[in-house]
């Protein structure tokens, strides 16, 4: 799914939309991952809808070049928790 998600439910449209995006890739033994969530109500609109993946600012911020570099020089990753 696109980030443009985050625009429909922010005027209130993705009531519609973003469930019924949700239930075709569904519908066709797709996976949904949404980008670009970035509050807890958009996490609990997605979640709510069954989105099955997230990503953005709200699990994690993006690391640096250089906590990139210790990651992986580690090799850690980043926490896959959702929020609280």
């Amino acid at each position: 799914m696109q980030s443009g998600y985050r625009e429909t439910i922010r005027r209130g449209e993705g009531s519609e939309i973003v469930p019924a995006i949700i239930a075709m890739a569904h519908s066709l033994d797709t996976k949904v991952v949404a980008k670009g969530v970035e509050t807890e109500g958009q996490y609990a609109f997605l979640r709510a809808h069954g989105c099955d993946a997230m990503q953005g600012y709200l699990f994690s911020k993006r690391p640096s070049p250089d906590e990139l570099a210790d990651l992986r020089r580690e090799e850690r990753s980043l926490s896959a928790a959702g929020p609280t």
